[in-house]
Order: structure tokens, then C-alpha cells, then sequence
């Protein structure tokens, strides 16, 4: 692992600590990155009356922009304005190895202005200052247990910031490395103070090392696939009439739709099967292009799961993309199913391009010049359909084949084409 973002993030964090009576600079600057059509973060707050812009900001909040599930090129693209921004030229990271990340619907470290404490911002910006000039050493107990009962923040989150601006000093406590502690014999406390995690430090620092960056990677990457061998799931990107596949897309992490506590058969089924997740695994993103005709969006490997919150987050992987009819049934469930294991062979073929040496073909063989005839309601246009879905996307409209280019015709070859 090369870490070329620590002293970056570093540098960034020294230079911070001077913007604590500037953040309206700060959050007019990422409003400027929001009308470029970069991701940032939310810049619209809830005050007693509604709606209202975000007036102030924090600076583990700000540090979260680019700490969020984004893709490499998204995040390196957000960090290229800032540094620019704040007056540096470290360069860009050119990888963000270990590097634990907030969930993007909960990127602030404080609530809503109609929750908010007078002295949550304050409190924040204090503990940052403090952690960037001192280390460990330099933070005050009391600080650190304000920061931690502010309503959107909790160990887990507060460590990360800590460990974004300081990574050589401060151990992130996030579920992957909680997970990490506690299999190899490293007890998290079940309650949170300054001394409480001064205590699990030392721990970590006399059985794993002191390298904290090295140990969130192993918590992250460490963990070997199911001993079952290898499996292959799908789920689908409709939250009811809503698609979620560019988020999904763009933040490189599934998750699924329903309720934990739902009781359809598709919710239930969807969180017992996530439990058997596991890193290592292939994933598809499906959806339907048409009548009984199955349409692979992504497929990718499975990075880390999370099963109690229903999310998974993957690595797309190079592969052609299935789209045509539904490979028989997956194998467990139902195509239609929010998420569902693929384990028949055919469809594992299809799909993922494994079992087999020859690949299945999505689409059928079916004649490019084809006339139907019949008086009316012989059933012509339902036959049309049918010849139609496999051969086109009807979710995006973008054609499967190519049609002829017609550009540089007349009309009169134009229509002698179509005959």
C-alpha cells in the first residue's frame, strides 16, 4: 500500500485549522463545486420554519466531501478544487487505501439547524484544532465526550474524522474495524468516552502495531471469501417507480429498498439472503428490458457487506453485459425477487461468464427484415413486440443493434431500405 493520501490529508488539516471563522467561504466555495456538477455534499439546511441554506459548517463535515462513497475519479476530482481552493499543490492522491467513509444520506457531522445545538459547531471545530496541533496528547476529555453526544455523531464516525485528519495518531472505530478488533481478540467497549478509547489505542498499539492505516486496510480487505467457494447474486435498482441505478453506479454501493422490519415475501427474503454476502462474491445489478427478457446493468465483486443496515458496496469488474431472455431462474427465488442468489449454471454462464466455455447469447437470432401480415386482431403488433424487447433497452431506449445509417440518403432510398 503506497498511502500517498495521508500527508496530504495532513497538509489539508494544518491549513484548515485557520477557516474556523470563514465557513461561510467554505460553504459558498462547495456550492460553486455543486454548480460545476461535482458530488458534494448537502449544502440545504431545516431550520424551526422549513428549508434554509446552510450557513455553517464544521470541519470534519468538510473533510466528509471526499470521504464519502464516491468513485476514485469523483472523489480525486473533488480534492484537486479543494486543494486548489485553500492555497495547496501536494498533488492528489492517487490512491485513498484504508480510508473508511461516511454514508453519503449522512455525510454531517451535526444535525439540522431545528436540533442543533449552539455549541455542536463550536465543539467540533475545537476537538478538529486540538487533534491537528496535538495529537492524542493535545485532546481535551471533555471536548471529545461533547463532540460524541452530538446528535448525528457517535464513536464510529467521530474516529473516522479523527483518524481523515491525523492517521498516524488516531484509530478509526468503524464497524469494519470494530468487526477486525474483535476477531482477533481486541474487545471494543460497549461505551464510549476519551478514556474508554485511549484505552481499546493502547490495546490496538501493544497487539497489532501502531500503523492504523495498515490495520483499517486489513479491515477492510483482510477477509478471505466464504469457505463454500465463491457465489453469485443479483439485485435489483427500483425503490418502488424510482430507479436507483446511477446512484448505485456512482456510489459503488447496493443496498436494498425495503424496511428491515417489511413482511412481503421479496423484503424478507432480500435480508436473510444478504447475510450470506460475502466479500470475494459477484454481484449483478438487474433489471427487466422487457416482457420475460432479463437486463444485466453491472456486475461486480463484492468489497464489504453490511447486513445490518441491507448495503453492500462492489468494485465493478469488466464483463459483457447480459441482456436478453432470462436465463431460466436464477436459482434461488425469482428474477423479480429484490435480490436473489444466481446459482444455476445457465444463468451463472449468462451472467457472470463463469461455468462455461461458451458464452450464453443474449440475443436470439432472428431475421433484421421481417414482415407481418394478417387482417386486424390476428395478434401482429404482440408478435412485433415480441421480436422487438430483445433486441432493445427499453428502460434507457438505446438499441441493442445497430440500425443502418441513413444520413446520406434520399427519401426514395430511404424507403427502398425499408421495403
Amino acid at each position: 500500500m503506497s498511502f500517498t493520501w495521508i500527508p496530504i490529508y495532513e497538509q489539508l488539516a494544518d491549513k484548515l485549522v485557520g477557516w474556523r471563522d470563514r465557513q461561510g467561504e467554505l460553504v459558498a466555495f462547495l456550492r460553486t463545486l455543486a454548480d460545476k456538477k461535482l458530488l458534494v455534499i448537502s449544502l440545504e439546511d431545516k431550520g424551526a420554519k422549513g428549508a434554509q441554506p446552510l450557513a455553517e459548517i464544521d470541519p470534519f463535515t468538510f473533510f466528509a466531501v471526499f470521504n464519502r462513497g464516491l468513485r476514485t475519479e469523483n472523489r480525486q476530482a473533488l480534492m484537486a478544487e479543494i486543494l486548489r481552493f485553500l492555497g495547496l499543490d501536494p498533488g492528489v492522491p492517487t490512491d485513498f487505501d484504508g480510508i473508511p467513509v461516511v454514508d453519503l444520506r449522512r455525510s454531517w457531522f451535526f444535525p439540522y439547524a431545528k436540533d442543533r445545538k449552539p455549541d455542536d459547531i463550536p465543539s467540533l471545530w475545537d476537538l478538529f484544532a486540538q487533534a491537528v496541533r496535538g495529537g492524542p496528547a493535545g485532546v481535551d476529555a471533555a471536548t471529545f465526550d461533547r463532540c460524541l453526544s452530538v446528535k448525528t455523531v457517535g464513536l464510529a464516525k467521530l474516529t473516522m474524522g479523527l483518524f481523515w485528519v491525523r492517521p498516524r495518531a488516531f484509530l478509526p472505530v468503524d464497524s469494519r474495524t470494530r468487526e477486525y478488533l474483535e476477531n482477533n481478540r481486541i474487545e471494543v467497549p460497549s461505551t464510549a468516552s476519551w478514556t474508554d478509547y485511549q484505552s481499546l489505542t493502547e490495546r490496538v498499539r501493544g497487539s497489532l502495531g501502531s500503523d492504523f492505516a495498515a490495520i483499517s486496510v486489513a479491515a477492510y480487505e483482510g477477509k478471505e471469501p466464504a469457505p463454500e467457494g465463491q457465489r453469485y447474486w443479483a439485485g435489483g435498482h427500483q425503490f418502488g417507480e424510482e430507479s436507483q441505478l446511477q446512484r448505485f453506479k456512482d456510489t459503488r454501493r447496493w443496498e436494498i429498498g425495503w424496511p428491515k422490519d417489511a413482511t412481503t415475501k421479496g423484503a424478507k427474503g432480500a435480508w436473510e439472503r444478504i447475510g450470506h454476502i460475502r466479500p470475494g462474491d459477484l454481484f449483478a445489478i438487474k433489471g427487466y428490458g422487457g416482457r420475460n427478457h432479463l437486463r444485466i446493468h453491472e456486475v461486480a465483486r463484492v468489497v464489504a457487506v453490511d447486513a445490518d443496515t441491507g448495503k453492500l458496496t462492489f468494485e465493478p469488474i469488466a464483463r459483457e453485459l447480459f441482456r436478453g431472455k432470462a436465463p431460466g431462474p436464477p436459482g434461488d427465488g425469482t428474477w423479480f425477487e429484490t435480490l436473489v442468489e444466481v446459482s444455476n449454471p445457465d444463468a451463472v454462464a449468462a451472467i457472470f461468464g463463469a461455468g462455461t466455455s461458451t458464452p450464453r447469447k443474449a440475443t436470439p437470432d432472428l431475421p433484421l427484415n421481417l414482415i407481418l401480415y394478417g387482417p386486424p386482431g390476428t395478434g401482429k403488433t404482440w408478435e412485433l413486440l415480441r421480436h422487438i424487447r430483445p433486441r432493445f433497452d427499453l428502460d434507457d431506449a438505446v438499441p441493442v443493434r445497430s440500425m443502418p445509417d441513413v444520413a446520406g440518403l434520399t427519401w426514395f432510398q430511404v424507403v427502398a431500405l425499408a421495403l
